[in-house]
Order: C-alpha cells, then structure tokens, then sequence
C-alpha cells in the first residue's frame, strides 16, 4: 500500500474493463482476454474506493475504520488485492 508514505492511485480502463455490482460482490470482465473475476464483498469495497479515486492511503484507512482487527493485517490484505488486480491487468499505476 506503502512505501516510504507514498501513496498510490490506480485507474479502470473502462474501454477494456467492464464491471456489474451483482449484491454484495463485483462481477468483472477484462474484454481483452475473456476472463471473469468476481470479488466478495471486501474486495468489492475496495473497488468501488479504486473507481472513486481513492488512493492506497485512503483505502487502508478507510478499511482499518471498518473492520475492528489488527491495522497492519488490513495493509497487508489491501496490498495483496491490488497487487492481485494488477497481475491481471483489471487496474493500472496512474
């Protein structure tokens, strides 16, 4: 999420990435290679946070609001669906 207090903003290609909220999960289609990805509902918060905008910083903190458990663990779990999303094309390093 963090290194040396930077703070990281990622973009949607929409014109490549298609995505639907179907309840509490986020059905999402990269149109380049055909695949489907689905998020639960975690990882759906955080994808609306990526569609608003918000960087790293602000996701984690917004998480550690939410969630009553250990702040590092909820950095560590961010890191790892946006490094996740990344490996596979569905966000980008603006």
């Amino acid at each position: 999420m963090r290194k040396n207090g930077e703070k990281t903003v990622y973009t949607i290609d929409s014109e490549k990435i298609f995505w639907r909220k179907v309840e509490r999960e986020t059905v999402i289609l990269n149109v380049e290679t055909g695949l489907y990805y689905t998020l639960d509902e975690i990882g759906s918060s955080i994808w609306d946070d990526l569609i608003r905008g918000r960087d790293t910083g602000q996701i984690g903190e917004r998480m550690i609001a939410e969630y009553e458990t250990d702040p590092g663990r909820i950095r560590k779990d961010v890191d790892r669906i946006l490094r996740e999303l990344s490996a596979e094309r569905l966000i980008q390093k603006k």
